[in-house]
């Protein structure tokens, strides 16, 4: 039996394009199947692009077109990172290359996901307001990942405010969460120092170990997703079923109970065939319904548990 295919429609928002590149190969590679039900993610991508100028950071045009123009789709499952660099200060954000060596002491280069839903308002400008409310308010789950770097001046706080913040822009959505300096670097500045900052490829080292993380709590959702879509197919398909089964032990019941008055009113008038012919009627009856309920109730219940599998 062929197995029925569930779209998992998957978005991933983030600036870092080595991480949406290698996450979205990694997702469209994931499958999820039980029984007769198969969960098939379908990705899409969204890359953040910050630019500098008139004195100060800004999301690029592009990025915003491309958020209104997968405002329209419905996700069942959204990936986001919490921060955003302009091309110019990636490198030294994320110490990599020639600007490893580079310390920053403030992270207030950074636009923030809040920032980005404040940019698409002013960019909306009323034409595509209820699209883009429609996109953060639907109820997804969310996987939100960020870090917190070792900054004197820290602006952003740390996850816990930022998962706050990002349940104010995504206030109906289920989350998962990966605070990478808690989990990966017990929220230990110097194993970040040891691991992060002073490794050459501490970038890279990092990158690898909060894709993994995020396989995790993909399958996860996956399976979560099948379980909740499998209980309403099981609704769907069998409820007919189960009003049928209900109606006809009703009607056979209403059928055997009228046959009472008439049989014993033969028998008060000594009407023997009479009597004798409706009790074998009400008798025959009987065993039919009960037969036939036996024989649906049994393959309704088979119907169950293989659309439950």
């Amino acid at each position: 039996m062929k197995a029925k295919k569930f779209d998992f429609r998957t978005l991933v928002i983030d600036d870092d394009e080595a991480v949406l590149r290698r996450l979205s190969d990694a997702l469209r590679g994931q499958t999820v199947q039980v029984g007769q039900r198969r969960v098939q993610p379908i990705v899409d991508t969204l890359k953040v692009v910050v630019e500098e100028r008139d004195g100060g950071y800004h999301f690029s045009e592009q990025t915003l077109r491309d958020v209104v123009e997968i405002a329209r789709n419905r996700y069942e499952f959204i990936v986001v990172d919490y921060t955003y660099a302009s091309k110019l200060m990636q490198p030294k954000q994320w110490r990599e290359g020639a600007a490893a060596k580079v310390n920053l002491d403030s992270n207030d280069h950074l636009l923030t996901l809040v920032d980005l839903r404040d940019a698409l308002e002013k960019y909306a400008d009323g034409r595509y307001a209820r699209k883009i409310q429609g996109f953060f308010e639907q109820a997804s789950q969310l996987l939100l990942r960020s870090f917190q770097h070792d900054r004197k001046k820290d602006v952003l706080g740390p996850y816990q405010h930022r998962l706050d913040n990002t349940k104010g822009v995504f206030p109906n959505s289920t989350y998962y969460q990966i605070d990478s300096f808690q989990m990966i670097y017990n929220s230990d500045g110097d194993l970040r120092r040891q691991f992060y900052t002073a490794p050459p490829n501490g970038r890279e080292f990092y990158r690898n170990l909060v894709m993994q993380f995020t396989l995790l709590h993909y399958n996860s959702a996956m399976y979560r997703f099948l379980a909740e879509r499998a209980g309403k197919l099981m609704i769907a398909k069998n409820s007919f079923r189960l009003w049928l089964l209900v109606t006809f032990v009703a009607a056979g019941g209403a059928f055997i109970s009228a046959l009472a008055d008439p049989i014993a009113d033969a028998v008060k008038q000594r009407d023997i065939v009479n009597a004798g012919v409706l009790t074998m009627v009400g008798i025959i009856a009987t065993l039919a319904v009960t037969f036939i309920v036996t024989l649906v109730a049994e393959r309704y219940t088979r119907s169950y548990v293989a659309t439950a599998d």
